[in-house]
């Protein structure tokens, strides 16, 4: 995995006497730029004055490349705009919760520091610095921070539309955006920002495209990834069933009437997780599994189109559960207090993991919903009513729990030999194989 410095330095741009960060919109057509308002008015101390045009808006990466800008957007309030540029796409995200006093923060920009900063005849890699600060002040219109050390105002002019980023897990998010200093003196003792959530306002005024990765966008920038986490011996065998896979469901995911996005927001009941990180139902490696899932489905049940219907079908038949743990014992009491209640008779419940252990078989879990098997660790402190209540309708509606990542291995990765022979010319056959594995766990019909 990349750095995270060099992730960030990648996604700092330089905006014309001021600094921004690339973020990527839910599409492969554009990506954004976030800055600060005054970086693109004519007299940044005089908005009355207005903004500049289109075209006397310069961005440069850091590797000096000119950005294409298609259009601009500015908070009425707050000092903060949101530039339309050329799809470069980022892997920087958005930090959704508010910052907490004395967290420790990362601002990157381009200051006019000395003859090497902001020198044309210099790359603009070697224009870029960063700063460690701590947060001081906390409130929904500004964030302050403490840079550490003696930085001098002149260290700092240029960053202004820089990012205030926090790193956590190998993940960037940007916190805020710096639009001043305080400096009482020569040295600056207060850097002052705008909380990343208030561009939500410029999104929503402007109806533009949440701020999140294309793939919440569309079933289809998740193919290339699907049955890829699998090992097999032979490479050309996982392609061949990925590519079967696709095949079999290419048009239906082209043509589904909803998205990655439109379910986290739209069917609650539907996709769960147990983790800890924010936004962790966004993951990729989650909707990859939901993918092929829904690829599974269509080989054992092709009649749904993937329409408001299919999704409705798929509420009160499934929930899926995701969590990011090493082993499946970490969330073993999760999993079995969950509450399946609303699931028809002979529903699933279909456990996202794919962490390094994982159970003997896809339906280990199942012996669970009896309560005199439970690890005395759980059944000692069953004492509540809606904890007992769950583990019974499990057993009462026959809930099925299934690690799908397990019934992946188990079904492909396991029966290998099955198909190394096997060519697109024995399609049928290779699809019966499949149906002959999966159907011994899972059932994709219609329940009463």
């Amino acid at each position: 995995m990349a750095n995270p410095q060099d992730i960030i330095r990648k996604n700092t741009v330089v905006v014309d006497d001021g600094s921004g960060v690339i973020l990527q919109p839910m599409t492969q057509e554009y990506s954004y730029v976030v800055t600060a308002k005054h970086v693109i008015q004519v007299d940044k101390n005089d908005i009355s004055k207005g903004f500049k045009s289109k075209n006397d808006i310069e961005i440069y990466s850091t590797d000096d490349i000119k950005i294409t800008l298609i259009d601009f957007y500015y908070h009425s309030d707050f000092d903060l705009a949101l530039l339309k540029i050329e799809y470069l796409g980022s892997d920087i995200l958005t930090k959704h919760n508010t910052c907490q006093f004395d967290e420790r923060l990362q601002l990157w920009g381009f200051p006019k520091f000395s003859a090497n900063h902001r020198n044309e005849e210099k790359p603009r890699k070697d224009w870029i610095e960063n700063y460690a600060a701590t947060v001081c002040s906390v409130s929904p219109d500004k964030l302050e921070c403490r840079p550490d050390g003696n930085v001098e105002i002149t260290g700092l002019e240029g960053f202004s539309g820089g990012g205030l980023f926090d790193v956590a897990d190998n993940k960037i998010y940007l916190a805020a955006i710096e639009y001043r200093v305080h400096n009482p003196d020569t040295y600056v003792n207060r850097i002052c920002s705008v909380p990343i959530q208030n561009l939500q306002k410029i999104l929503d005024e402007n109806n533009l495209l949440p701020i999140c990765p294309p793939y919440l966008g569309s079933l289809s920038e998740l193919k290339s990834e699907a049955f890829q986490s699998l090992s097999f011996f032979n490479p050309k065998t996982k392609e061949k069933l990925a590519k079967l896979f696709t095949h079999l469901s290419k048009d239906k995911i082209e043509q589904a009437s909803f998205t990655p996005y439109s379910l986290i927001n739209t069917n609650k009941k539907l996709i769960n997780e147990l983790n800890n990180e924010p936004k962790s139902i966004e993951d990729e490696e989650l909707w990859v599994s939901i993918l092929e899932f829904l690829q599974v489905h269509e080989l054992l049940n092709p009649q749904f189109q993937w329409d408001e219907n299919f999704v409705n079908y798929l509420t009160q038949n499934f929930k899926f559960l995701y969590f990011i743990d090493e082993s499946w014992k970490n969330k073993l009491k999760d999993i079995v207090l969950f509450d399946c209640g609303d699931l028809v008779n002979q529903g699933y419940l279909i456990l996202i993991h794919n962490g390094a252990e994982r159970p003997d078989e896809p339906d280990q879990l199942n012996q669970y919903r009896d309560h005199e098997k439970l690890p005395r660790f759980i059944s000692d402190g069953l004492d509540d009513p809606d904890s007992i209540a769950h583990i019974h309708s499990k057993k009462s509606k026959n809930i099925s729990i299934l690690h799908m990542a397990k019934l992946n291995r188990y079904s492909l990765s396991d029966k290998e030999a099955d198909f190394d022979n096997l060519t697109f010319a024995h399609l049928d056959q290779m699809k019966n194989q499949l149906i002959d594995s999966y159907s011994k766990y899972l059932s994709c019909g219609e329940k009463k």
